[in-house]
């Protein structure tokens, strides 16, 4: 990695940390994400083949204070086939955590994605004025199906259009043997990913998560307040 490959990296790094819960306004914010957005697409588009093969690779626990699942887990299988890293769950402080692996600005990308799918499930739900455990589970659950099913569709039109000058697929291809072989060092034995699924108890909520899912953002817009912008509003 070239010192602005790092310079960049460090950037997004604080870009990351500008949040209202640290202390930020909501336009700071915004502003930060946005800028976010612009520079991974940026870096993404300086690597070279021989630069992807110098890269190491990193990786970052989100801990989620919690030790009940979320529904934003049914989002972090298709966040991580989207950002070309590998996820997995464990458990820390009596907890659980999702941990996402692969190259820094790969793994930054999925930190972001997570963090949206995760406010816009919670502002979802409150906007859609949930009343009981019910209907607010059926919503998230209809909500995470939807925004994992988008990612998945972004990814395969990000992965059929590759433009005729650029050689995107050999990096890629490139990309993932760095990966498998920086994760198999790891020492780690991943496990199938499970197919329960909570009960949908109300398909009104359900579908309303559905439609929610579809209007949600996944690019940071400027100049809105944080839950009319994940909510596509």
């Amino acid at each position: 990695m070239n010192d602005k490959q790092e310079s960049m990296l460090r950037i997004i790094r604080a870009l990351n940390q500008k949040t209202v819960e640290n202390g930020c306004t909501e336009a700071e914010a915004m502003s930060a994400s946005a800028k976010v957005g612009q520079l991974l697409d940026e870096y993404n588009l300086s690597l070279s083949e021989v630069e992807v093969r110098s890269e190491s690779c990193v990786q970052s626990e989100i801990e989620t204070g919690r030790k009940r699942n979320h529904h934003v887990q049914y989002c972090v299988g298709a966040i991580a086939r989207f950002t070309d890293t590998k996820a997995w769950h464990s458990w820390k402080n009596h907890s659980r955590s999702y941990v996402f692996f692969g190259l820094k600005p790969d793994v930054e990308a999925a930190q972001y994605l997570y963090n949206v799918c995760l406010a816009a499930l919670e502002y979802g739900a409150v906007e859609a004025c949930c009343k009981g455990v019910s209907q607010r589970s059926s919503f998230m659950l209809g909500m995470a199906s939807r925004m994992s099913e988008r990612l998945s569709e972004m990814k395969r039109a990000k992965t059929q259009y590759v433009p005729v000058s650029n050689d995107c697929k050999a990096v890629a291809v490139v990309k993932q043997q760095v990966i498998e072989e920086q994760f198999r060092g790891l020492g780690i034995r991943l496990g199938g990913a499970s197919s329960y699924r909570p009960q949908v108890n109300s398909s009104d909520s359900y579908y309303k998560g559905k439609a929610a899912g579809d209007r949600v953002s996944f690019n940071k817009a400027v100049g809105q307040t944080n839950r009319s912008r994940l909510l596509g509003q």
